[in-house]
């Protein structure tokens, strides 16, 4: 497992989601992904592959917070 990954949520903004997988020209050799439930999943995994990345982390749906949703453990 790689030492770092790159939060493609929170960095690489300037870019679409599916885009974001460019951390691997960055240095990263790995991601994690908060929320990506927009996109849709047969594109994000090519988009993933594509890139040669790893994916260390990958959030679960939470819920509404703000209206008493499970949220974050």
């Amino acid at each position: 497992m790689p030492r770092f990954s790159a939060n493609i949520s929170m960095l690489f903004r300037e870019r679409p989601m599916l885009q974001r997988f460019a951390a691997a020209e960055a240095g990263f050799e790995a991601v994690e992904i908060q929320f990506p439930y927009e996109e849709d999943a047969a594109d994000l995994a090519a988009a993933k592959n594509e890139s040669g990345l790893q994916l260390a982390v990958f959030n679960l749906p939470v819920g509404d917070m703000l209206t008493g949703g499970p949220g974050l453990a």
